[in-house]
């Protein structure tokens, strides 16, 4: 009965069946990869890992840092000399004079 309640409360019915989520939790692996006796998961799909993450039986991952799409913006610095701009186009030929 603990573990309808457990599925009720984290909306996890609305989604599957008993007798789905009992397969998934069947489904994570756990072993002991540790010398000092720590059980961790070995083996499960995304889906088991969100199904245990709902549960609170791990922890959720912290969200990346979202970055603003595009190119960054270019650092000017105010102290560097201004060169004069080039004209657009190809360059205009240069008549030497020879005298």
């Amino acid at each position: 009965m603990r573990l309808v309640n457990k599925f009720d409360k984290s909306g996890l019915t609305k989604k599957m069946s008993y007798k789905d989520i009992m397969s998934e939790l069947a489904s994570a692996k756990k072993a002991r990869t540790t010398e000092e006796g720590e059980w961790l998961f070995v083996r499960m799909t995304k889906h088991t890992e969100q199904t245990l993450q709902t549960l609170g039986l791990l922890p959720k991952p912290e969200p990346e840092p979202t970055h603003k799409k595009g190119r960054p913006y270019k650092i000017i610095d105010p102290n560097a000399p201004v060169e004069p701009k080039l004209k657009r186009g190809r360059p205009k030929k240069l008549e030497i004079k020879i005298e």
